[in-house]
């Protein structure tokens, strides 16, 4: 008995070690997950504004300082973005991986700016924008990742915001390059971010780490440190960074909320739907107990200094 359970252990350490476990997740999460990434969005989307609140379609964590529905909270964080973002009409907005459309409603509606452009990889939410927005230019979406920027027209926008969606781009550097190519000289970045507040103590805890932030949607390349991110964003041309941190009014509110909604609602809706999102409140609640994630607002100005590939092109 125990010299299965001993060849049974040495078997997981090799394909957690190995790489195959890692590897294989991978997979399951683009060949399989990926053709039905688009339903479990609206299907999470639809559990998460489940209820007794106004109809919504938010799909934030939420600002939950003074707010106690979750559409409240997510125009709350909303709210805080674009006024860190000094949104304000005659701004042309670059909202990259938006995850609702309240919040490009909001950016139009509330704060006049004058154009935005909505990038996402969802193709059922672009459809459903597309159908929902009129055709006045005010509100234009694309379909597509981090890549697709490289075919926008640098200094295009004055503004860009990544709400919620900066952990979705897999090349972070690839983000912010084209984020300060596409801003003009007195363009602003605002994003939310998961942070790691501290370096992993021993391999055994940055493996779970690993394991729980890939089952967040969190790449593994993109979960940095505090050092790390202003590295990068210092790198892509940005010199004045302004972080915020939201832990306990973002990710602690969010998942205080969710066990009551989730307990609430469980018993009418199938508990298979709601897989994706309590293994994101696991991971949330892990990461902050262990002080190794963190929540940040992130508000990033270009460098007045022009970076060393724009020397060499002058």
């Amino acid at each position: 008995m125990w010299i299965s359970a001993f060849l049974l252990g040495v078997f997981c350490t090799w394909l957690i070690m190995s790489g195959v476990l890692g590897y294989g997740l991978r997979m399951f999460q683009q060949n399989i997950l990926g053709v039905r990434q688009g339903r479990l969005e609206s299907e999470d989307r639809w559990l998460l504004n489940t209820g007794p609140s106004a109809r919504s379609d938010w799909h934030l964590l939420g600002y939950w300082r003074d707010a106690a529905t979750y559409p409240k909270a997510c125009q709350e964080l909303a709210g805080l973005v674009a006024d860190k973002a000094c949104l304000s009409p005659g701004d042309r907005v670059l909202d990259a991986g938006f995850t609702s459309l309240d919040q490009l409603r909001m950016w139009r509606d509330y704060y006049q700016v004058e154009q935005i452009v909505g990038l996402t990889d969802d193709e059922q939410l672009l459809e459903s924008g597309r159908g929902r927005f009129d055709e006045s230019g005010e509100i234009r979406l694309q379909l597509g990742n981090e890549k697709i920027l490289r075919q926008r027209e640098a200094g295009s926008v004055n503004k860009v915001i990544a709400l919620d969606s900066a952990v979705s781009f897999e090349r972070r550097p690839v983000f912010l390059e084209q984020a300060n190519r596409l801003l003009t000289k007195d363009g602003v970045l605002v994003m939310t971010d998961f942070i790691q507040s501290r370096p992993c103590n021993d391999a055994r805890e940055a493996r779970k780490l690993r394991l729980l932030s890939a089952a967040r949607g969190i790449h593994q390349d993109t979960l940095k440190t505090e050092d790390q991110y202003l590295k990068l964003l210092n790198e892509a041309g940005f010199d004045q960074v302004e972080m915020l941190d939201l832990t306990e009014d973002v990710i602690s509110g969010f998942c205080y909320w969710f066990s009551q909604h989730h307990e609430n609602l469980g018993s009418m809706i199938r508990s298979k739907l709601w897989w994706r999102l309590r293994i994101g409140v696991g991971f949330m609640r892990w990461g902050v107990y262990h002080d190794l994630i963190s929540y940040k607002l992130v508000v990033a100005k270009r460098s007045s200094e022009p970076k060393p590939q724009e020397l060499d092109r002058s």
